[in-house]
């Protein structure tokens, strides 16, 4: 039986990485079409700061420590400021690329991936039959935020200016819908795991999990959740 796991001190932080991913290039973009790189880059070294006063605070770590772990973000601050060039700047979201492929990859070597992880706070009783599926999905986004991480400085430096907002603000997060959404088709297909909501009817009506070996292990998990009393969707 699958145990229920809570999501831990992991998972806030991974969100606030992804609210900086998603608002950064918008709000970068328009404040380098008002402002010198060297005002915006000391607005972000103000943002620095408040930021690792209240990590500290709330984790009760050295600010030494603090400082290390954002010493890259804290180099590109340091190089707009110095030279007034907005091309630092316009690295940040690879900063955060290369963030999640460390966060995500970091995990393949651990006991749970980091989508089995994601998976538990949303589904407690995973079935462990899916445990190599998540390791192989956290892998597949390992390289994505990866080949970003080395994408997004060509379009920085060697692309005409205009690609890398529409890139890192649009093409990239529907690449990243596009993924989700690929995954989460080929996830019903293949394990036919269905609960109660209308998408999981509509797919159990045109992909019976009775017809397939696998579907018909899903079954068979959750009656036995059924049994014990315990939610599986």
């Amino acid at each position: 039986m699958a145990v229920r796991l809570a999501p831990g001190r992991w998972l806030a932080p991974l969100v606030l990485v992804g609210a900086a991913a998603i608002l950064y290039p918008l709000l970068a973009a328009a404040a380098l079409a008002r402002w010198q790189p060297r005002n915006v880059a000391f607005g972000l070294l103000a943002v620095a700061a408040i930021t690792l006063v209240l990590r500290r605070t709330q984790k009760q770590r050295s600010a030494a420590s603090l400082a290390l772990e954002s010493a890259a973000a804290l180099a590109l601050i340091g190089t707009a400021i110095a030279t007034n060039d907005a091309a630092p700047l316009l690295l940040f979201p690879a900063l955060v690329n290369l963030h999640l492929a460390i966060a995500c990859g970091r995990t393949l070597r651990s006991e749970r991936s980091m989508i089995e992880r994601l998976a538990t706070t949303i589904q407690p009783y995973l079935p462990p039959f899916t445990r190599s599926y998540c390791r192989r999905v956290t892998a597949g986004w390992t390289l994505f935020f990866a080949a970003n991480a080395a994408a997004i400085p060509a379009l920085a430096f060697a692309s005409p200016a205009h690609w890398w907002p529409v890139y890192t603000s649009r093409i990239y997060f529907a690449l990243v819908a596009v993924i989700s959404a690929i995954e989460f088709l080929v996830r019903k297909l293949v394990f036919r795991h269905y609960g109660k909501s209308p998408i999981d009817r509509l797919f159990s009506a045109i992909f019976p999990a009775e017809n397939t070996e696998r579907g018909r292990r899903s079954i068979a998990y959750i009656a036995e959740m059924r049994r014990l009393g315990l939610k599986t969707d």
